[in-house]
């Protein structure tokens, strides 16, 4: 009984407990990089990508 139960209990815990941490971590440090480097991370993935996308079609091609 214990042999069957324990194991799937242990499993269960260790993979909700690796997710919990790893979802934490991940927020954690995109927060203590997002801080003090907002203008690191947000330029480089969504600035670069929008002033490309937006000028040209806003400066000389509208249509395009």
């Amino acid at each position: 009984m214990t042999d069957s139960g324990r194991p799937l209990l242990v499993e269960l815990a260790v993979v909700l407990v690796a997710l919990a941490v790893g979802v934490a971590a991940s927020g954690v440090m995109y927060r203590l990089v997002e801080v003090p480097g907002m203008r690191l991370l947000r330029p480089r993935s969504s600035v670069p990508v929008t002033d490309q996308a937006a000028r040209p079609r806003v400066s000389g091609r509208p249509g395009v």
